[in-house]
């Protein structure tokens, strides 16, 4: 992707174009892009169809829970109902530590010898009909978000959540991306983050770092999961925010910029492009 950089003048220009008008120029003849805001759309995949975003001066992903969205007690009341339902019974710090983990691996490991298939199903169930008005946006999430569209640029979700469950935790913060790809988890996201031309992705998890690394793009950490800053760094982040928002203010210093008040890997030279 042709790389606009920021702080230039070519950049506040670009800036100035709405995203709407930026993935609409470059959308495949034919397709229609659904527009959820007057400022920006949301676009679909369809038929194998990726919203093409190369115009577009940024482009960052973000993993959803505990990075945007506060879904610890929706994930942690289904999954303690799912072991109910089967006579089992695991702490509430248990089960918040298997956030971000495949939901497969999770239903597996608490409810061994039980059909996980079946187990998964409940668990959605249950976090759909009872979970979702537990949703709270996290701190900064609102400010990362219009940062990035002051800028020209474009927010994509990357995570392990299936898409139409992230689209309705989405919908319920009431905050739009311009695309989500659901049921990655770990270096898996690393090809959707290729594909759709990020330049960074930010995450809780060193799942999501995993997945950065496999994409060779900046890899952001936060630390509002279960993991910690250090636990970040020892993983591979290039940097670790203590929340969203400390994010404004490090994407207005170009991407290649950390203030030593900021948690910063010793194996990076700032945040260097790794590409």
């Amino acid at each position: 992707m042709k790389q606009i950089r920021p702080g230039t003048q070519q950049f506040r220009e670009f800036g100035r174009r709405p995203v709407a008008q930026i993935i609409s120029e470059t959308a495949p003849a034919g397709r229609s892009l659904a527009c959820a805001h007057p400022h920006h759309v949301t676009p679909r995949v369809c038929g194998g169809w990726w919203p093409t975003l190369a115009g577009v001066a940024t482009v960052i992903g973000f993993d959803l829970d505990m990075t945007l969205v506060d879904s610890r007690e929706a994930i942690i009341g289904a999954l303690a109902q799912m072991c109910a339902n089967r006579g089992i019974e695991h702490s509430e710090e248990e089960l918040g530590s298997r956030i971000g983990l495949p939901l497969l691996d999770i239903v597996a490991a608490l409810a061994p010898g039980f059909d996980p298939e079946l187990a998964a199903a409940e668990y959605r169930d249950h976090y759909g009909r009872v979970g979702l008005d537990t949703h709270t946006l996290l701190p900064g999430a609102i400010a990362a978000v219009d940062r990035i569209r002051s800028a020209g640029g474009a927010v994509v979700v990357v995570t392990g959540k299936r898409e139409d469950q992230a689209r309705m935790v989405l919908e319920t913060v009431g905050l739009d991306v311009e695309h989500v790809v659901g049921s990655v988890f770990g270096s898996g996201k690393g090809p959707s983050l290729v594909r759709l031309g990020a330049d960074a992705y930010v995450g809780d998890h060193p799942g999501d770092i995993a997945g950065a690394r496999e994409a060779r793009v900046i890899s952001v950490g936060v630390a509002t999961g279960a993991h910690d800053a250090d636990t970040l760094l020892q993983h591979g982040a290039d940097i670790v925010l203590n929340d969203l928002r400390d994010f404004p203010s490090w994407l207005a210093d170009g991407l290649d910029f950390a203030p030593p008040s900021w948690h910063q890997s010793p194996a990076s030279t700032g945040n260097r492009r790794l590409r």
